[in-house]
């Protein structure tokens, strides 16, 4: 199944500014003298093209894109409505 994520063009912005954002994060000096270095996308990766192309290569979802939920619809005789 190709869910087509990453396939507008808005969803790579959000990523990419989300990173770049963390970035921003990961180097304010309260954190910056715990880190020893970025491991990815790494220090070498640093123009917008470079972290897309990072982004498209590694990007993935943990969440099975289906429903497991019961989709029919089921007459209980028994059943109430609480309102």
């Amino acid at each position: 199944m190709e869910a087509n994520y990453l396939s507008h063009p808005d969803d790579v912005l959000v990523l990419l500014d989300g990173l770049k954002l963390a970035r921003r994060v990961m180097a304010a000096p309260a954190l910056a003298t715990h880190i020893k270095a970025e491991v990815l996308a790494g220090n070498d990766v640093q123009t917008d093209a470079e972290l897309v192309a990072d982004i498209k290569a590694r990007a993935e979802t943990i969440y099975h894109p289906v429903r497991s939920q019961n989709q029919a619809i089921v007459h209980v005789p028994f059943a109430t409505s609480v309102e």
